[in-house]
């Protein structure tokens, strides 16, 4: 009957050491990948953000000389700067990404009606800001932007060929959301109730878990690279900033249940030590 029991406890203890990270990603997900407020919280400072405001200044200085190729480079830089430096930035800034973020969502759930663009991409609407430029610009009354087209500029977030990749991730992790931690549960109840030595058991699952977490970790980490490398042309430092930014709570809460994997594990082989001559004895 033990052989049968430390199967059942090796198997059900890998199977929740290997979800343990998916059910990790997809209580985040849930609460801040899908959800509008938490994720404009959450990229809201990077309107702060030296990398961000280099970008958007240059965006902009580019697409208003495409409109304005008679003007003045160095007037346009200069309202670029104010526009960006402005107290109106960060609500804007805030406003772009919240229509990104709910076209992305919907684009993710394959939702007929998402706005994405012509191409598929997913995209940040910054033509409120070059108007804002061209408007700083024409009350020095240097340029007649009265005969500029109505403006609609946008930073590509997602191209076509990655969303469709990120559906497929999406699906399997919003679908699971609720029910991969429930398993997860499940499973450690299981592989506690099987097994022999409890205490030990509780040993390898908390190393098993830091050691399913510390795989989140590195994975996280070296996600940034690969997403730099998948950036548009002149938006690394964007893409790496906001990468960081976006999955810093991924990050944190990673590291917290490491912690607590780690704990258990040193909690549960000092009690297996302490408790063991008593077994013994009895």
């Amino acid at each position: 009957m033990r052989p049968v029991r430390h199967l059942t406890f090796a198997v059900t203890a890998l199977l929740a050491c290997l979800l343990l990270p998916v059910a990790v990603v997809g209580l985040w997900t849930d609460s801040v990948v899908t959800d509008s407020d938490a994720y404009v919280e959450t990229v809201g400072p990077l309107a702060d953000d030296p990398v961000v405001q280099e970008f958007v200044r240059d965006t902009l200085v580019q697409e208003t000389l495409t409109r304005l190729p008679r003007a003045p480079e160095p007037l346009v830089s200069t309202a670029a700067t104010r526009v960006v430096e402005g107290p109106e930035f960060r609500p804007a800034w805030e406003r772009a990404n919240r229509e990104a973020h709910e076209q992305l969502v919907a684009a993710l759930e394959d939702d007929s009606d998402s706005p994405v663009a012509d191409d598929g991409t997913v995209v940040i609407q910054i033509g409120p800001l070059v108007a804002a430029v061209l408007d700083a610009v024409d009350t020095r009354n240097l340029i007649d932007t009265s005969k500029v087209p109505d403006v609609s500029t946008s930073v590509r977030l997602i191209s076509a060929d990655d969303l469709q990749t990120a559906r497929t991730y999406y699906r399997v992790v919003d679908e699971g959301g609720f029910w991969l931690p429930v398993l997860w549960a499940v499973l450690v109840a299981v592989a506690l109730l099987v097994a022999v030595r409890r205490l030990r058991a509780l040993v390898w699952l908390g190393l098993g878990s830091a050691v399913a977490l510390a795989g989140l970790l590195l994975s996280v980490s070296s996600g940034r690279s690969l997403a730099e490398e998948r950036a548009p042309s002149g938006q690394t430092e964007l893409v790496g900033a906001m990468y960081d930014v976006l999955l810093s709570s991924l990050r944190e809460l990673s590291w917290f249940l490491f912690g607590i994997a780690l704990a258990v594990a040193v909690v549960a082989l000092v009690a297996s030590v302490l408790l063991g001559p008593v077994r013994r004895r009895d």
